[in-house]
């Protein structure tokens, strides 16, 4: 893309290039964990996660989850931020996902080993261009494969 700019009177050309964020590597963990079972037999929530660095440095944790559906017997994926609690409201496609810095990760440690901080100790959330990157790398390579 060119720009004319004015510079000193005269009309100068000024290149500018935008570069997409980018995945370096990710670790899946897929379903890590469920509910348990209702007194019905099934299993409401099946839980979902994968962490991310970016080429900007940062390391990001993504959660999904999917809730079963009484009315047409499968298994759909849920809205984390019913309410407003977090990022949307709960009304759109980017709502099926809880993103975090995840700073504190190391590649490919076992799930149940990784020192989560304590919630109410974040202070910084991702950038929509980061949000952005993540779900679009997790739904191109990922989700439902």
């Amino acid at each position: 893309m060119t720009n004319n700019i004015k510079l000193d009177g005269k009309i100068t050309q000024k290149n500018i290039f935008f570069t997409k964020m980018k995945v370096i590597r990710h670790h899946n963990y897929g379903k890590y964990d469920e509910s348990m079972p209702g007194e019905d037999n099934i299993t409401n929530d099946f839980f979902y996660s994968c962490f991310f660095e970016l080429d900007n440095g940062k390391k990001l944790s993504i959660h999904t989850f999917k809730q079963y559906n009484y009315e047409t017997g499968v298994y759909d994926w849920g809205l984390y931020s019913e309410g407003g609690l977090v990022h949307g409201g709960g009304t759109d496609k980017d709502d099926e996902y809880n993103i975090h810095y995840a700073d504190f990760y190391k590649f490919s440690e076992y799930y149940f080993d990784i020192k989560f901080p304590a919630a109410h100790t974040v202070i910084e959330f991702p950038t929509d261009e980061e949000r952005k990157c993540v779900i679009e790398y997790y739904l191109d390579n990922i989700k439902d494969k």
